[in-house]
């Protein structure tokens, strides 16, 4: 093993990261152990003679493993009949495409159909869990360890890089030994930064005999160093824009005394940086820095003080040397474009549907469209066109309503843009827009292809005049959505026009239905949440199985939504496309991560169904989820604390407590405003700052319908230069808030079990006591002026005999919120913050008494 000293910069965390080399061992195994299991599988496959078909098949699964955020679920699946996630069907796609046909003319049957071929891949995906660790630790490992360099992982170097590959092909039949060699050639340093040369050779040695001729890939990865040019070699430059940027490192690093590690080979490179260990954490930083304000734009220098406080390591740009980079070589040809793909609309389509069994299918169909049948209709029009298929890695992104999907430029750019995507059964129609990806000079920066991109967007808001006859006649509206015509009534008696009825019909096995059906594996313990449902018809009774009743107990549901803050900011400011691909990638798959490490945590089987039953969408900076309100509040700032220590992403999050049989839009809509309610903004004379600090916003609803207008009017109730809310309470501040009450995870835990963290104290009784004080200091708010008010908690604070009274109005008093408006100052006091968020766990104990 390397005794090198190597670090990762991780972004916008702005921190170093130093690799940690047991783990990459232990990854370098697993990958091993996977890779020889793809290859067995391709060789099993009887439909499949040609090697060129089986070097596809072999190059589609390896590049799954760059992509394994797209394909890691929120918690790892044993045993599913039908896929719990979009890109299940994705992974299916573009195996089983390599041995027969799919019909992509109507997305809902195209489902089916992957849904029937994803039973033969079931040994495949037992070695999910297996590329948790191996991603991980391809994320967390620089591909070039040099300070200026190390802001780009290995990950996405080996993803861009066989990608550049396939691009450079145009007009050929695809030469996919030169794929698997470009997804191989460098991960040899996950464990030999050195000689890792030899380490890839090893890698490929150990597998043995097969169906397929290595020798030709062993080679490239061996010679893919030598000075005689290949594809493989040139497609590494192009994807690493090292040459371009190699004036800027070498010119900065030379005010650093570990300057000298440069000129050394690379074995005596790697025991030099460990003499220098916090220069080089430093130069990483500043040399950064440098190259990143050098590629920017004169557009984008103008904007650097303006994001600062959205952005704050942008504040050193401006003191940082920006030099003149050099010009690209080569005709400027382009190789490949990059399509947008876009689901226009996305809330008021989930929002039509007020069942959660419904909901939850409509937001599995979202990722389907973008991810899924998007990425099929542009393969199937490419193949038709030219001699290919789309590689696996074309798909850059799918999550949040959109995907980014690599086209060669074998296809005019216009007919790309032209393709119609969308179910007319459901009246989706997505948005396509394309940009220039890739020349023969290299990758474009993200920023430039945004630009491109944004600059079609026009379309969107043009208006389309054309009608569309629903019903010659009279019809009753329908029940779910309220605007088309009833055509159909289900079971329960609901009138549904054709749409709902489709997704009323699709819910019955897919969503939902499916995750409860889904055998998951939660640290190693099996977990299906069709297990925890008794007798309880669970597809009729969702909410009230996800909020944990079992005997008509009352307790609420917490209707949760949370996103990233800032994300077009971070993602503007890119050195190059390689950081916004690990960026992107590191958030998904951190996101996903955090989720499941807190599950784990929750420790309770039964409690965990229920939170897994109600996951709608956990992905890049997006989550909706529906849990039991009594775990909610602990269980994120559990797992937003993980994701921020991971990503550096800040987040605000709304959570919106109701009953069992409220409409699941509306609240899907209140804590969609509340969340937007509750992102960090702080101004006074001497700070600005927006989005800096993840936040958590919290509502219970018990006689009134929640509702976007109710958020609106609680502000303006509570508006004024002194107030007893605040909305966007850091995470820390919640933190500290569930130590003082007693229930952070394993207290919560508890209470849902029937056990009060005071043995002496019925855990009713003592959710009751712990809300009383911040009851009596809102409800005295309201009834007297701010600073009578504010009086009166000062008085709690010094006179009161409890002291939990004291304790809790302090805490309240100490989270204050002061900004400064042109000598006008204004304070916000959290008490109903707070009051709402210790009021989650008294409803999701119940209202009818507390089960056995």
């Amino acid at each position: 093993m390397s005794s090198t000293l190597r670090g990762k910069l991780v972004l916008p965390k702005f921190e170093v990261v130093m690799v940690d080399e047991d783990r990459n061992k232990r990854a370098m195994d697993s990958l091993k152990q996977v890779l020889t299991a793809f290859l067995q599988f391709t060789c099993s496959l009887q439909e499949v003679e040609d090697e060129q078909t089986r070097f596809s098949v072999l190059s589609d699964l390896l590049s799954l493993i760059y992509k394994a955020p797209m394909l890691i679920s929120h918690a790892p699946v044993k045993e599913s009949s039908t896929p719990t996630t979009a890109h299940e069907y994705f992974f299916t796609y573009v195996i089983a495409r390599h041995y027969r046909d799919f019909n992509t003319g109507d997305p809902l049957n195209f489902m089916a159909e992957l849904e029937k071929e994803r039973k033969r891949l079931d040994a495949l995906f037992q070695y999910v869990a297996q590329l948790r660790e191996v991603y991980e630790a391809l994320l967390d490992t620089p591909a070039d360890t040099r300070p200026g360099y190390n802001f780009t992982s290995l990950a996405a170097h080996l993803e861009l890089t066989s990608l550049m590959v396939w691009l450079l092909q145009e007009g050929s039949l695809d030469l996919n030994y030169l794929r698997l060699a470009a997804l191989l050639h460098d991960v040899g340093k996950l464990t030999a930064p050195e000689a890792h040369v030899r380490e890839g050779s090893q890698l490929l040695q150990g597998l043995g005999e097969s169906c397929l001729d290595m020798k030709r890939v062993l080679d490239l990865v061996e010679k893919h160093h030598d000075r005689l040019f290949s594809l493989v070699t040139r497609s590494d430059h192009l994807a690493s824009a090292s040459e371009r940027l190699k004036d800027v490192v070498e010119r900065e690093v030379q005010k650093y005394r570990l300057r000298e590690c440069f000129q050394m080979t690379a074995r005596q490179a790697a025991d030099c940086y460990s003499k220098y260990r916090n220069e080089y954490i430093e130069a990483s930083k500043k040399i950064y820095v440098s190259v990143l304000k050098s590629v920017m734009d004169e557009g984008q220098l103008d904007d650097v003080k303006r994001d600062q406080n959205k952005l704050p390591y942008l504040s050193e740009v401006e003191s940082a040397t920006r030099y003149e980079l050099r010009e690209p070589t080569g005709t400027q040809k382009t190789l490949g474009y990059l399509v947008y793909v876009d689901f226009p609309g996305i809330q008021r389509f989930l929002t039509d549907f007020p069942k959660l069994r419904d909901i939850s299918f409509a937001s599995l169909f979202v990722d389907f469209m973008v991810g899924v049948y998007a990425f099929a209709r542009i393969d199937e029009l490419f193949r038709q066109r030219s001699k290919s298929k789309l590689p696996a890695e074309a798909l850059l992104s799918a999550y949040g309503g959109h995907s980014m999907i690599v086209v060669r430029a074998d296809l005019p750019k216009e007919e790309i843009a032209g393709l119609k995507i969308g179910s007319d059964k459901l009246e989706v129609n997505l948005d396509v827009r394309v940009a220039d990806f890739a020349s023969d000079a290299g990758i474009r920066n993200y920023n430039e292809i945004w630009e491109e991109l944004e600059s079609q967007a026009v379309g969107r808001f043009v208006v389309n005049w054309e009608e569309k006859v629903y019903s010659p006649g009279l019809h009753a509206v329908c029940s779910s959505c309220g605007v088309r015509p009833a055509l159909a009534v289900d079971r329960s008696e609901d009138k549904l026009c054709e749409r709902c009825s489709s997704v009323r019909s699709e819910s019955k096995i897919r969503g939902f239905s499916a995750r409860v059906d889904t055998t998951y594996l939660v640290g190693g313990t099996p977990v299906k949440p069709r297990d925890s449902a008794g007798s309880m018809d669970v597809n009729e009774r969702a909410m009230e199985f996800i909020a944990g009743d079992r005997e008509d107990e009352g307790r609420y549901a917490a209707v949760v939504k949370a996103d990233g803050n800032n994300a077009g900011v971070i993602f503007r400011y890119n050195a190059t496309f390689s950081e916004y691909l690990d960026k992107s990638f590191r958030l998904d798959y951190w996101m996903k991560k955090a989720f499941y490490d807190t599950l784990v945590k929750v420790g309770d089987k039964d409690l965990q169904a229920r939170i897994l039953a109600g996951v709608q969408y956990v992905g890049g900076d997006d989550l909706f989820l529906i849990m039991p309100s009594l775990i909610s509040i602990p269980f994120l700032v559990e797992m937003f604390k993980r994701v921020e220590e991971g990503t550096g992403f800040k987040f605000k999050v709304g959570v919106v407590a109701v009953k069992k049989d409220h409409p699941v839009q509306f609240a899907y809509r209140t804590s969609n405003e509340l969340m937007k309610s509750s992102k960090y903004r702080l101004r006074t004379k001497n700070r600005d700052e927006d989005g800096t600090v993840s936040t958590i916003s919290c509502l219970v609803y018990s006689s009134t319908l929640a509702t976007e207008g109710s958020v609106n009017r609680l502000k303006e109730l509570w508006r004024g230069n002194l107030t007893f809310v605040r909305f966007d309470n850091p995470l820390d501040n919640v933190e500290g808030l569930l130590k003082l009450v007693k229930i952070d995870l394993a207290n919560a835990v508890k209470l849902w079990r029937g056990q009060s963290p005071d043995p002496d104290v019925d855990p009713e009784d003592w959710a009751r006591d712990k809300l009383r004080p911040l009851e009596e200091i809102t409800g005295y708010s309201l009834r007297n002026d701010p600073w009578t008010a504010l009086s009166y908690m000062v008085r709690q604070r010094s006179r009161e005999d409890d002291q939990y009274v004291r304790e809790v109005t302090d805490f309240v008093l100490k989270s204050r919120k002061v900004e400064e408006h042109g000598g006008d100052f204004t304070w916000k006091f959290p008490a109903l913050d707070y009051r709402e968020m210790i009021k989650t766990v008294r409803v999701g104990l119940g209202t009818k008494g507390l089960r056995p």
